[in-house]
């Protein structure tokens, strides 16, 4: 029973640490039909932001704003992301457009290489490959700590 017991517990520690990062509602937004206004009647869209970001949400920009405003506002990125992939998902009356913005590539070099954002667009900030990769092996070593364990308790 203690075995048991001991087991059930190390079992609910890992599930915390392999599904503790919450999931974000993604919405649909269509910005098409719709006005926002902000200080002074500015005009106002609204884009959303998703992934390696510290608040990632959606947001309230001025027109003419750009992917750096949209990042600041959302805090930033965080230490796993990769700016060099940030992908930008555009609503267009047909059909959505996707296409990638290297934005460490502009922030390095000086370019001035600005992807103004429209209404409804949809920023996800990817983690970079090291991040995925330091995932995979740490749910490997947590997978094979719960079958030594096992083994451990119950024998062969």
């Amino acid at each position: 029973m203690k075995n048991l017991t001991l087991l059930i517990l190390l079992l609910l520690s890992l599930n915390q640490s392999l599904y503790g990062e919450k999931e974000i509602e993604k919405s649909s937004l269509s910005g098409d039909y719709y006005i926002y206004l902000g200080e002074g009647d500015e005009l106002l869209m609204k884009v959303q932001i998703w992934g390696k970001v510290k608040r990632p949400g959606l947001y309230s920009l001025p027109e003419n704003s750009d992917i750096v405003i949209l990042l600041s506002l959302a805090g930033g990125p965080t230490e796993n992301a990769d700016l060099s992939r940030i992908k930008v998902i555009r609503k267009g009356t047909e059909k959505d457009s996707l296409f990638s913005v290297n934005l460490k590539k502009s922030l390095l070099h000086g370019d001035k290489e600005k992807v103004r954002l429209k209404p409804g667009d949809i920023i996800e900030v990817i983690p970079s490959k090291f991040y995925s990769l330091s995932n995979f092996v740490r749910f490997i070593t947590q997978m094979s700590m719960v079958i030594v364990i096992y083994y451990q308790i119950f024998g062969r």
